[in-house]
């Protein structure tokens, strides 16, 4: 109703490490790593850096100390709560979109940049009716609606790391794909 809007995007490093230590300092301390893989786990969004932090606080606040395995148990129950940026992405996305979705999320040893015949090669392994016109596309959509950064000119990367985890936590890529009808999308 006629408020200023800001759009908050991404920290740079020692900014995303500060929003992690400074508000915990005397209560938390942290294993060598462990801040930065929660930074590029949020990909330095302070949004879902904050979501993070408030959970890990909650769960590490007696112990006093943060280690690797408080970092993934963090992130596991972070996981089965509701996120509501990543449910709209969800309920946004038509099924090809899911799809890509789904099968750059569930690309193993994959962080960071998918390059677009990667994502079509595994959808293809997990359904052969994959058109990767209809692939091409939705990464471009995704992109456009800024769920997905291009990085060049055949790659892409997810805006918030986060969103894969999620996406694998909560979907299964064979069953999303033949939800699409790929002849028609």
């Amino acid at each position: 109703d006629g408020a200023p809007v800001f759009n908050l995007g991404a920290l740079l490093s020692d900014a995303a490490i500060k929003m992690i230590t400074d508000p915990v300092k005397g209560v938390l301390r942290f294993d060598y790593g462990v801040t930065k893989r929660i930074s590029e786990t949020c990909s330095n969004h302070p949004h879902y850096l904050s979501m993070y932090c408030h959970t890990l606080l909650n769960r590490q606040v007696h112990d006093g100390w943060v280690n690797q395995q408080d970092f993934d148990n963090t992130l596991a129950e972070m996981l089965e709560t509701p996120i509501e940026p990543f449910t709209r992405i969800w309920e946004q996305a038509t099924w090809a979109e899911r799809s890509v979705l789904a099968g750059m999320a569930a690309i193993h040893g994959a962080h960071g940049p998918i390059t677009g015949q990667e994502i079509i090669r595994f959808m293809e392994r997990q359904n052969s009716s994959v058109e990767s016109v209809v692939v091409i596309e939705s990464l471009r959509s995704l992109a456009e609606r800024g769920v997905l950064v291009p990085m060049g000119a055949v790659s892409y990367r997810f805006h918030v790391e986060l969103l894969r985890y999620w996406l694998r936590e909560h979907t299964d890529p064979a069953e999303v794909m033949a939800q699409v009808n790929w002849g028609k999308a």
